[in-house]
């Protein structure tokens, strides 16, 4: 049996994250409303919490060890501090699925960025494949409920700006980064709680908190952000698009948000042009950057 390339070994781990992501807004829904300052408090807070004891009390405490902080760590720790904070005020102040659409830029930020900071220039087939997602995303938004307003989707720019700069920073590093998203957990907490009126949360709303930022945030962008390791930055952002394609069809099944058919044709196109474009990299088995 062949072993797996490091570039499979990314795909897959990325892959792998983004799916589980998926959960990250159907399970926010179903908490209910919640003030935004609030929710960044328990969502990033748990996402700092239960990681880290369950760190402190496993074989695992080293990764907790000072010498760990490397400037890569901090200011991607940064980069998802502000992706968490812009992410939670987005899906409370417009639609999930304006949120979502705003996040699928994120490609085009990390192509960009790839190119002018790693010298990453986006190939051909890359190029094609975010033409033919950028056809799907034009579906996806064709069925979003207008006026809205655009505070919601100011904080989807940030969120979505700040994970294409940690893909960036993330691009080869060797430490383990998986630590970053839990401690933005810790400092986006302390912001929530500074600017939250009322930090208190139903007792109903606290079994899905408890999922998704204990569970469903640490262990996704753990993996997520394994990516940039062995994948080009501008592969890793693509594969985002996955949520977009399909975080608003599990929100209209478990939450029963509205989905409108072009949302399904646009999801179908951005799946299908994903699943064709890494289907043929998995298989040629390139591990080079830039080559795909």
């Amino acid at each position: 049996m062949s072993t797996l390339s490091d570039y499979q070994r990314g795909l897959l781990l990325t892959v792998l994250g983004v799916l589980i992501l998926c959960f990250d807004t159907p399970t926010f829904r179903l908490a209910g409303d919640i003030e935004p300052w609030t929710a960044v408090f328990w969502r990033s807070g748990l996402t700092f919490v239960v990681p880290v004891v369950i760190l402190l009390i496993s074989p695992w405490r080293a990764w907790l060890h000072p010498k760990q902080f490397t400037r890569a760590l901090l200011l991607i720790t940064l980069c998802y501090t502000f992706s968490a904070i812009g992410f939670i005020n987005a899906i409370t102040h417009t639609s999930i699925a304006n949120t979502l659409f705003i996040l699928a830029l994120m490609p085009i930020f990390t192509s960009l960025l790839a190119w002018v900071f790693l010298k990453e220039a986006p190939t051909l087939s890359l190029w094609l494949t975010s033409a033919v997602c950028l056809v799907g995303i034009s579906l996806v938004v064709g069925g979003i409920s207008p006026g809205v307003g655009y505070e919601g989707e100011l904080w989807g720019l940030l969120a979505a700006m700040s994970m294409s700069l940690s893909f960036i920073l993330g691009r080869g590093r060797k430490e383990n980064l998986s630590l970053a998203p839990i401690f933005a957990g810790g400092l986006a907490a302390l912001v929530g709680f500074a600017l939250a009126d009322n930090v208190t949360l139903q007792p109903s709303q606290m079994p899905y908190m408890l999922i998704n930022g204990g569970l469903i945030i640490p262990i996704a962008f753990a993996l997520i952000v394994a990516g940039p390791r062995h994948l080009p930055a501008a592969q890793v952002g693509l594969i985002m698009l996955l949520e977009t394609a399909l975080g608003p069809v599990l929100v209209w099944w478990w939450v029963g948000e509205s989905l409108d058919r072009s949302q399904l044709i646009g999801g179908a196109v951005i799946l299908a042009a994903l699943f064709v474009y890494y289907a043929m990299a998995f298989r040629s088995e390139q591990t080079r950057p830039g080559v795909a």
